[in-house]
């Protein structure tokens, strides 16, 4: 397909064949204005109901739960930061850890790098040193900040965990994009809307000029 929309070999995109990944779903945001710019809820809306790759006429952004994975860590840095628990500089050991229960999460390309900073650990999106920041910090406390980010769960207590720092709890897709745009709109959450306010845009009346 990439040849026909005539758009370079992404190797993002070659590293996804073969792994089942069938559905898909886009939603941009002016993060300043919280205008949707484009929203595409399912990769095939007129396919039939028992089509099982597209899942169509189904919201995935809106309607879905799904895991943010590792796009929760710059949230669990935050929180440390705005409390002051935690700075760009501070150091953790990106040692292999057990965190009691036989839970010891590894780096997604298994090796360990020892001491470093958390700009290094989140540049270089690090499991260990995320888990050990939010135990520091108290991981009720992440599930909070994330909540003041506009993010919403399925439960009302934060039933992961240290884990909640690895994304662990479902979000829906649409409130994650909203909380990077909160980031880029430095704090400022503002609410999605499908609604143009330019006041330049008069509508016009039938049988009218």
């Amino acid at each position: 397909a990439l040849p026909i929309l005539k758009l370079p070999q992404l190797a993002w995109v070659q590293n996804l064949r073969g792994k089942d990944v069938k559905n898909g779903a886009l939603i941009a945001i002016d993060y300043r204005t919280g205008r949707i710019l484009a929203y595409v809820g399912s990769a095939n809306y007129y396919g039939t109901a028992n089509d099982p790759k597209f899942q169509p006429k189904y919201d995935v952004l809106a309607d879905g739960w799904r895991q943010p994975g590792s796009a929760m860590k710059p949230i669990n840095y935050i929180t440390g930061i705005e409390s002051r628990t935690l700075t760009a500089a501070s150091m953790f050991m990106d040692v292999s850890t057990d965190f009691g229960g036989k839970y010891v999460p590894l780096n997604s390309d298994k090796l360990e790098r020892g001491p470093l900073r958390l700009r290094q650990a989140l540049m270089m999106s690090l499991n260990i040193p995320a888990v050990k920041s939010a135990i520091e910090m108290g991981p009720d406390n992440v599930f909070a900040m994330a909540k003041r980010f506009g993010l919403s769960f399925q439960s009302q207590e934060n039933i992961a965990g240290s884990s909640i720092a690895l994304g662990t709890l479902e979000v829906h897709p649409t409130e994650l994009v909203s909380a990077y745009g909160t980031i880029a709109n430095g704090g400022v959450l503002v609410p999605r809307t499908t609604i143009s306010h330019d006041k330049s845009i008069s509508p016009s009346i039938s049988g009218q000029s």
